[in-house]
């Protein structure tokens, strides 16, 4: 079978499947029975997360999203792919429809889509519970049997809020474990703190029991003399790294930097290693702050940004601008991201920051303003998409022109999003010129999704009809399937999908990018590596 005939067959296949078939863009944050018709609220935020590839979570202000709602807004809700349907999650008890009398907000799934953290300001969420802290608490809830469990809950007391703002960060991909920053001193049977700031602390969903990540050496449950946050965790949930400006964490450290330092840790008896150290002494701190971690999903590996000079031996660094390391678990070394073609000890001459590492470590996503990353043509002046390969320490270009793999975009591109095997990147780009005969005139950001295999990117947050045409309002990704099949995106277009929108702010959609391949709009072809010498 020819091209063209495949392309009808896949047509007729996707028309056979009904109007909400996969190759369609569908409304997620639609009012409740009628899925083309936006809620009566726009997102605030553009946060949202994917599972299973089926489940969706996001917050919103609408009111209308679930039949026979009642409540303020800003909840948390859950749409099914599937079975098309939304339901309330930060609910009061006994009541599927009522929602909690405060904001819930960051919702995170576990990889199987049954239980979903989130955080909320509400106290009226936990049945029997105790609530006077005034601040947010982290939750967790149950898919199946639709409870709800406190999380920063004040020791010996399942049911009682911990008293201090608490902030859910990261959940284990069986729903075990469930990793919070807080503010609250009473979290831990005979703790200590005495830093008035943020700690990390993990939950055990099995025990119910609440252990103290961010602490120092010898105690299980004193603090750091430092404020300790912005946790990330691996797929167990047991490998930890997170932000801290307490300087004796680490044994035997030596931190003399008076800024934030990366730390990690391993389940519950390993000492906290300091992740970015000056090179050759792995426990004393760079000359200047880092911050931003993300871990792997196996744990091997955490990335990070930084304005140190001194975390790559024998590095050369001029740019006066932060710059992306990636850290190795095993050999405790630290290597330099955004360098330079050919040279990964020098930094390239701009400022650059991860955004996203694949499962296995192997590849980080990026975005840096520097021009010299990879050899070609980059005269736009402001940020690019990148993706670097571990193995061979390459940098490729993901923002480029259509049918030029080294030559950047025309204007800001950032990716936000990474399938577990990296085989596909979302980013978000303002620049008009990446896919070949787009329709772009909306001087916005549009969402974009490039294959690893084809150097191909494909524009996601399109009209209907013609297929390469751009929505008429900005679009951001939040979160990609973990086989990277399905972009869930942000978006203040009106002109997605067929249906209503009047509520003048963005709205959730969802795609299926196993077909967005295939439909002859994609970029020209990238294969090469782009910064090898020619």
């Amino acid at each position: 079978m020819n091209r063209s005939a495949c392309r009808v067959a896949a047509l007729c296949a996707t028309l056979l499947a009904g109007s909400l078939g996969a190759q369609s863009t569908r409304l997620v944050s639609h009012t409740a029975g009628d899925p083309t018709t936006a809620g009566n609220a726009g997102l605030t935020s553009s946060v949202g997360d994917f599972a299973a590839g089926r489940y969706v979570a996001f917050e919103s202000p609408a009111t209308d999203l679930v039949s026979g709602y009642s409540g303020s807004g800003g909840q948390v809700y859950l749409w099914d792919r599937d079975a098309a349907v939304l339901r309330l999650v930060s609910h009061v008890p006994g009541s599927s429809t009522i929602g909690g009398a405060g904001q819930s907000l960051l919702p995170r799934w576990s990889a199987g889509g049954r239980y979903l953290v989130f955080s909320s300001l509400a106290a009226d969420l936990v049945p029997g519970g105790s609530d006077t802290n005034g601040s947010g608490d982290a939750l967790l809830w149950d898919r199946l049997s639709g409870n709800l469990t406190l999380v920063s809950r004040a020791a010996g007391s399942p049911v009682t809020a911990a008293a201090g703002d608490s902030l859910a960060r990261a959940i284990s991909a069986d729903g075990r474990y469930v990793v919070f920053d807080s503010t609250a001193t009473d979290l831990v049977t005979g703790g200590s703190d005495g830093n008035a700031n943020e700690d990390v602390f993990r939950w055990d969903r099995v025990t119910g029991a609440v252990s103290l990540v961010s602490r120092v050496p010898g105690s299980t449950t004193t603090t750091g003399n430092g404020e300790s946050r912005f946790a990330a965790a691996s797929a167990d949930g047991l490998h930890v790294a997170f932000v801290s400006h307490a300087t004796d964490l680490v044994p035997g450290g030596v931190d003399g930097n008076g800024a934030g330092d990366i730390l990690f840790r391993i389940g519950e008896t390993e000492p906290l290693a300091l992740v970015s150290h000056a090179a050759g002494a792995p426990t004393t701190a760079a000359d200047a702050g880092s911050g931003k971690p993300l871990v792997s999903a196996d744990g091997c590996c955490v990335v990070f940004v930084s304005g140190a000079t001194d975390l790559i031996a024998g590095g050369s660094d001029a740019n006066g601008a932060a710059d992306a390391f990636f850290w190795d678990h095993e050999s405790g070394l630290v290597r330099l991201v955004s360098h330079l073609p050919g040279l990964e000890t020098t930094a390239a001459t701009g400022a650059s920051m991860p955004t996203a590492i694949s499962a296995d470590g192997r590849f980080v996503a990026f975005f840096s303003d520097a021009a010299d990353l990879v050899y070609g043509v980059d005269t736009n002046g402001v940020d690019d998409a990148f993706l670097w390969d571990r193995d061979d320490g390459t940098v490729r270009l993901l923002s480029h022109a259509a049918a030029a793999s080294a030559t950047a975009g025309n204007a800001t591109s950032r990716p936000t999003a990474i399938g577990a095997d990296a085989r596909f990147v979302a980013l978000t780009s303002r620049a008009s010129d990446l896919v070949a005969g787009a329709s772009d005139g909306n001087s916005a950001d549009d969402v974009f999704l490039w294959e690893r295999a084809s150097g191909t990117l494909t524009l996601v947050s399109r009209t209907p009809a013609p297929a390469a045409t751009a929505g008429n309002g900005a679009s951001t990704v939040a979160a990609v399937s973990a086989d990277g099949r399905g972009v869930v995106f942000a978006s203040q277009a009106t002109d997605l999908v067929a249906g209503t929108d009047l509520n003048g702010g963005r709205d959730l959609f969802w795609r299926d990018a196993s077909l967005v391949f295939s439909d002859g709009f994609e970029s020209g072809n990238a294969t090469a590596w782009s910064n090898v010498v020619p």
